[in-house]
C-alpha cells in the first residue's frame, strides 16, 4: 500500500510486509540474545563489574526540581496552545496540534536543564555524566547490538500485554501514539510532519535519556547502592509514564532496563540515546511505510 507524504507516493515492494520484517528481526535477535547469555554464562561474573562509577553530588531534590520545571513549562505551553479557548472547553483539533508541536520544544528545554544540572553535579562535568567518554562508533555499535537482541523480547511482551488486557477488557483497542495519530491526519502539513518526526526520533530520545538515565538512575543508584536496583526502578518508572498506552507499559519498562544497562555498562550517555533514537526511528518507519498515512 502506498505511503503519501504531501505529493510524493511510495509503493511498498510486494515482498515487504510487517510480519516478514518482524520474523526476520526476531530470528536475528533471538540468536543475538542467545549469544549474549552464553557469553555471560561462560564468564561467570557480574557484567556490570568494573563499569564506570560516574562520581557526582546529585541529590533527590534535584529530580524534584527538574520534574517541577518540566510541569511548569508544560503548563505554560498548554496555556499558549489553548489561547482563545475556555478552560472547560474540549480542546479543538487545532489546539491539540499546537500542543503536539510544542512538546518537542518542552522536551528540548528539559533536556538542556538536565545538562546544566549534570555539568554542575558530576565531578568531571558532562564527560563525567557520560558525554565524550567513548568513540561514537562504539556507542552506535553497542546500541545496534542491544536493539537487535532486545527486539524479540519487547515484541513478545507487547503481545502478551495486549492479550492480558483484552482478556480483562474485551472492548479494548490498543491506542496509537499521539504523534502517529497526527501524522495520519490529512490536514497535517509536510513541515509539521517533519517536525513531529524529528521530535520523536531525535529530541525525545535525547531529553528522556538525559533525565531518566543521566539524572534519575544516577540518583536512585546513590540511594539504593545498587546498579541493578537502579536500572530496574528507573525502567519501571519509564514504563509507567507511558500509561496512555497501557499495552506498552510492560515492554517499555523492559526497554527502560535495557537502556539503563547500556548506560551503566558503557558509562556513556550517548549509547542509550542512540539506542532510544534507533528504537523510535524503526517504530516510526514501520508505522509510516507499512501502515500508510495520508
Amino acid at each position: 500500500m502506498p505511503f503519501m507524504l504531501g505529493q510524493a507516493e511510495f509503493s511498498d515492494p510486494p515482498w515487504l510486509t510487517q510480519p516478514m520484517l518482524e520474523w526476520a528481526l526476531d530470528g536475528v535477535g533471538g540468536l543475538t540474545c542467545l549469544a549474549v547469555l552464553i557469553h555471560w554464562r561462560r564468564r561467570r561474573r557480574d557484567p556490570l563489574r568494573g563499569a564506570p562509577l560516574r562520581p557526582n553530588r546529585l541529590e533527590p531534590l534535584s529530580v524534584v526540581a527538574l520534574v517541577g520545571f518540566y510541569f511548569f513549562v508544560v503548563g505554560l505551553m498548554s496555556m499558549v496552545a489553548h489561547t482563545g479557548s475556555s478552560a472547560t472547553d474540549e480542546p479543538s483539533p487545532e489546539d491539540k496540534l499546537r500542543l503536539a508541536m510544542m512538546q518537542p520544544v518542552v522536551a528540548l528545554m528539559s533536556g538542556v536543564a538536565c545538562l546544566v544540572l549534570g555539568r554542575w553535579s558530576f565531578r568531571a562535568g558532562l564527560r563525567g555524566m557520560g558525554f565524550g567518554r567513548r568513540a561514537v562508533w562504539r556507542d552506535l555499535g553497542f546500541a545496534l547490538f542491544a536493539y537487535i537482541a532486545a527486539a524479540p523480547l519487547l515484541r513478545g511482551l507487547y503481545y502478551v500485554s495486549v492479550l492480558v488486557i483484552e482478556a480483562a477488557r474485551p472492548e479494548f483497542t490498543p491506542p496509537d501514539h499521539q504523534t502517529l495519530d497526527l501524522l495520519r491526519q490529512p490536514e497535517t502539513t509536510v513541515a509539521i510532519k517533519a517536525w513531529l518526526i524529528v521530535g520523536a526520533a531525535v529530541i525525545a530520545p535525547f531529553s528522556e535519556e538525559v533525565f531518566f538515565r543521566g539524572i534519575l538512575q544516577t540518583v536512585i543508584r546513590g540511594i539504593l547502592g545498587s546498579r541493578w536496583a537502579a536500572i530496574g526502578c528507573t525502567g519501571l518508572i519509564f514504563g509507567l509514564i507511558h500509561m496512555s498506552q497501557p499495552q506498552a507499559v510492560l515492554p517499555l519498562a523492559m526497554f527502560g532496563c535495557v537502556l539503563g544497562y547500556a548506560y551503566e555498562r558503557t558509562g556513556s550517555l550517548l549509547c542509550p540515546i542512540l539506542l532510544h533514537a534507533l528504537f523510535n526511528t524503526v517504530s516510526l518507519a514501520v508505522s509510516l511505510f507499512l501502515d500508510p498515512i495520508s
